[in-house]
């Protein structure tokens, strides 16, 4: 994925601007669609050595509850969160569940419009580099907290 410079800016040399840098596939057209195998990943980093981490949801059978604010994390808490991975972002978190089939993504959800459910498409994963500066971080990582069924009213959302 395209990577920030030191001062916020597209550092891959497309022009990506706003919330595309650090964001935007590098990859082409069909993006999503790759099953991409280890020779192919290490072609990919001798290619851009600087580029950010993307994971993609849907063929890796992972869902994200992506918390952008303490609100709404607060609220994500209240309905309740089982343990699993957690990831640090520029702005909250990203915690981990096993998708379990489901797929699609909803933004915007709760009374703090705070609360996004990924299961499709992807999301930036450490150690990338955040555009607002800082890196994206393991709070609890995977090997220490495996990803678990998500909650059932993430799944009513989607």
């Amino acid at each position: 994925m395209c990577w920030p410079t030191d001062q916020g800016d597209c550092g891959c040399g497309r022009g990506h601007e706003g919330k595309d840098i650090g964001k935007a596939p590098l990859l082409g057209p069909g993006w999503q669609h790759l099953r991409p195998h280890e020779g192919d990943v290490l072609a990919w980093w001798r290619r851009w050595p600087r580029a950010n981490v993307g994971i993609l949801l849907e063929p890796s059978g992972l869902l994200v509850i992506d918390l952008d604010s303490e609100a709404a994390l607060q609220e994500a808490l209240a309905r309740g969160l089982p343990p699993g991975p957690v990831s640090l972002t520029g702005k909250g978190q990203h915690r981990f569940y096993r998708a379990g089939g489901l797929r699609g993504r909803v933004t915007k959800h709760g009374t703090t419009r705070g609360i996004d459910v990924l299961a499709s498409g992807f999301v930036v994963a450490p150690p990338s580099r955040h555009r607002l500066g800082g890196r994206y971080t393991w709070l609890l990582h995977p090997d220490e907290a495996p990803p678990q069924e998500a909650p059932s009213w993430v799944q009513d959302l989607l």
